[in-house]
């Protein structure tokens, strides 16, 4: 638990330097690392990156309900996750529960930019009944750490 706390805080920082921190010897840390990925509990390492400083200040949420459609023309939501999720403006996209179905994450430079995707394209979908749009004024805190 505190190898994946340290790779969480960074995951930039050398086997030597968290063998050292941790008190485990360099070889341990690496296998311990490989089956943390062969196992899924790392998914992958990326960079965290400010989207307002690369001119994608706008953040929102957006609540998508799906429209009871007959069986022969039904759309899973999961076939509507994964379309909505090819937008590049999307970040992250989820099934919940309560009285909408999807909740959608997505950074855009303006808000015409999100309104567009919104209007234009998940309510031209198949399958949505109706959106609401949750613009973001700040954030106070966002990751995706887990408290290990």
């Amino acid at each position: 638990m505190k190898l994946l706390s340290e790779l969480q805080a960074n995951c930039k920082q050398s086997l030597r330097d968290l063998s050292h921190k941790l008190g485990i010897p360099m070889s341990t840390i690496h296998d311990k690392i490989r089956k943390f990925e062969k196992n899924g509990i790392i998914k992958k390492f990326s960079a965290i990156i400010d989207g307002s400083k690369l001119g994608f200040p706008i953040t929102a949420f957006v609540l998508v309900s799906v429209r009871p459609t007959s069986k022969k023309l039904k759309v899973s939501q999961q076939e509507l996750t994964k379309a909505i999720s090819k937008y590049p403006q999307v970040q992250e996209v989820y099934i919940i529960t309560g009285e909408w179905d999807i909740l959608v994450k997505m950074k855009g430079k303006d808000l015409a930019e999100i309104g567009d995707l919104v209007v234009s394209k998940i309510r031209e979908m198949h399958g949505v009944d109706k959106t609401f749009t949750i613009n973001i004024f700040e954030t106070a805190k966002e990751t995706s750490d887990v408290a290990v």
